[in-house]
């Protein structure tokens, strides 16, 4: 069983912080046949619970979804803007350079 059916079970599941969830995949790379069909079912049985878990969230709650994708587009909105201030900032001091070569010729 290849680790790329570990990391695509591990990418399913919401409950496990992304630091955990690299840390079992290295991991999973150093386990055998047995082990690994082990962490398997371990995973499946985690995202079983998950997917339970959720739906009742979602019938209790039935607005819980549109709250966790506005979260999801803040958080993605936030990303951007980090981005693009970055990306500002590093155009901002291209110009200032090109300006300061420009000006050194006139």
């Amino acid at each position: 069983m290849p680790t790329e059916e570990i990391e695509h079970l591990l990418e399913s599941i919401l409950v496990f912080e992304p630091g955990f969830k690299k840390e079992i995949l290295s991991k999973s790379r150093s386990l055998g046949e047995d082990k690994l069909l082990e962490l398997k079912n371990i995973l499946l049985e985690v995202g079983r619970w998950q997917k339970i878990t959720l739906d009742k969230i979602t019938k209790d709650e039935p607005s819980f979804m549109v709250k966790i994708e506005n979260a999801k587009r803040k958080t993605e909105k936030e990303v951007m803007d980090l981005y693009k201030q970055k990306l500002e900032k590093a155009d901002r001091e291209k110009m200032e350079i090109i300006l300061g070569k420009i000006s050194k010729y006139e």
